[in-house]
């Protein structure tokens, strides 16, 4: 979570009632995470037949760490986190264009805080794709792109299913002592997370006069306008 708005992670810490549970999309996104959970033991079934082995799976992180959650698991017998991820296409496609911590930096900033807290060295990521039938058509097209710099799909990647390990030791140096300031900042919040300076702008509209994302998302929309812009700022990522 700590890559979200700063002023979104306090209402969250803080166990602020929702203003709008259902916010554009959460009905949706409720599913699709729940989609994510189940398919989290598919990856895990991928890695077996490597011979990869996930243990420790929904391991909460220590109790003394400045922030919570539960990993989703680490490679036996080495310091290698796992971690399944469910995208759409939209990000799906973003992973097969662009370097990994260009295409997905919240993946990245969230595996550096559970590798900090648990001394990994490297996190495997393993992706299966929402949409990999609309994934393979956009591949098809892209293909004939005139740019030959626009051929994303020229190599032919697999649609459905993405494995990437990530080194983390250099993130270690510059990401995580900028993440380990914004938690403890966040949680200094307490029961007033209105005061937190938001890092999103509420009131900007699209063309059809609707909040834009990630605003258009937030479960806190309302209650965020009503607290104002508010006069702490919180150590960004």
């Amino acid at each position: 979570m700590l890559y979200r708005c700063a002023r979104q992670n306090a209402y969250y810490m803080a166990g602020t009632p929702h203003s709008n549970p259902n916010q554009q999309g959460r009905l949706d996104s409720t599913i699709t995470a729940e989609q994510g959970r189940v398919m989290e033991d598919v990856s895990v079934r991928i890695l077996a037949k490597r011979d990869i082995v996930v243990v420790n799976r929904q391991k909460e992180l220590p109790a003394d760490f400045p922030m919570t959650g539960h990993i989703d698991g680490e490679i036996d017998g080495t310091t290698i986190g796992f971690e399944h991820k469910h995208p759409g296409r939209y990000d799906f496609i973003r992973l097969l264009k662009y370097p990994f911590e260009e295409a997905v930096p919240g993946y990245v900033l969230q595996t550096v805080s559970y590798g900090a807290a648990l001394g990994w060295t490297d996190t495997l990521f393993v992706m299966l794709a929402q949409d990999a039938s609309g994934i393979r058509g956009e591949a098809a097209v892209n293909r004939h792109a005139k740019n030959p710099e626009r051929r994303w799909a020229e190599l032919g990647p697999n649609p459905k299913v993405f494995i990437k390990q990530l080194d983390l030791t250099s993130f270690y140096k510059t990401t995580w002592p900028k993440l380990a300031k914004r938690a403890r900042e966040l949680s200094g919040a307490g029961t007033a997370p209105g005061t937190i300076r938001r890092e999103f702008d509420p009131e900007v509209r699209n063309r059809n006069n609707e909040p834009v994302f990630p605003c258009s998302h937030c479960e806190w929309y309302d209650k965020c306008k009503q607290d104002g812009e508010g006069t702490i700022w919180v150590t960004p990522v």
